[in-house]
């Protein structure tokens, strides 16, 4: 399994792994104090500095290398206040925070949708005569199959056909506006069904969640290197920002289109994946022949 704080790691480790970036500690948990101390020399925090402490980005408004200690603006970029036990690790100056890395993957978990990767759930509704339309939660974006309860078996499913998913309803009766409608075969009376449907993939928001069961599909290296990509931006990846050097020998060391091509074999690899993504989720829920 893999947590958030791993992820991000990976990706910076894979994508921005060249560049050197000063680190610090902090001494003290800051709670909502604007103002931070640090166990190690100031290196690079100074004024006008990013800093970044897990989730939460600090802009540095002054420092005092006496105190080892500078007055930050919270919260910084959008990004969410919080608490930093003592001892929290400080990126001073970071290419990229994990705030930037973390939203690179959450837009990746959501596009993903676009070309075929997903999460499969389910939800039970119990089944009243006479009502053939039923609600279903936010979030579902296809319906794949429908079962019921079984009269003669009742720890048993008997799958259903015959049923309309729809979307867009009436707001005031369906809040979601997500419904299914039987039309033609419906479950037993006092009985429940259960839909089994498709939806986005989830989001992360905290550095211990496990990526596997909250964003909900075992495809890591895929979502790796969607998100990397999209941090670098075609930049040259790991070995050869040109912004971790002077300007004066750019010319010779990284010649024109050198950072637009580096990324055409991570292009390859992440096809790779996509497709084998793809392939899996096809092998278990194969293409429903009718309803």
């Amino acid at each position: 399994m893999t947590t958030t704080r791993q992820l991000i790691d990976r990706i910076r480790r894979e994508f921005l792994g060249s560049r050197s970036e000063p680190l610090n500690k902090l001494a003290a948990d800051p709670f909502t104090n604007d103002t931070f101390t640090f166990t190690n020399d100031l290196r690079g925090i100074a004024e006008g500095a990013r800093l970044c402490i897990d989730l939460e980005t600090c802009y540095v408004w002054s420092a005092d290398p006496v105190t080892k200690s500078a007055v930050v603006e919270r919260g910084f970029e959008s990004s969410i206040q919080s608490a930093h036990p003592a001892n929290t690790l400080v990126r001073v100056a970071p290419m990229a925070t994990d705030a930037e890395i973390l939203v690179a993957i959450n837009n990746e978990c959501h596009a993903l949708y676009g070309d075929g990767i997903y999460q499969m759930d389910s939800t039970e509704i119990h089944y009243t005569p006479n009502h053939a339309t039923y609600e279903l939660p936010d979030g579902v974006l296809d319906v794949y199959r429908v079962h019921s309860r079984d009269p003669a078996e009742p720890d048993g499913w008997i799958r259903l056909y015959g049923w309309i998913f729809d979307r867009n309803q009436n707001l005031t009766h369906f809040p979601s506006g997500i419904t299914l409608t039987f039309t033609r075969e419906v479950p037993p009376a006092g009985f429940d069904f259960r839909v089994t449907y498709r939806k986005e993939l989830g989001t992360l928001s905290s550095m211990g969640d496990v990526v596997e069961t909250t964003v909900g599909t075992p495809a890591v290296d895929l979502i790796a290197l969607g998100a990397g990509m999209r941090i670098t931006r075609g930049r040259e990846t790991a070995r050869n920002l040109s912004d971790a050097q002077g300007s004066t020998r750019r010319a010779q060391e990284v010649p024109a289109g050198a950072e637009v091509g580096s990324n055409r074999l991570l292009q390859q690899h992440y096809q790779s994946e996509l497709f084998r993504e793809r392939s899996r989720l096809a092998r278990l829920y194969p293409p429903e022949s009718g309803r």
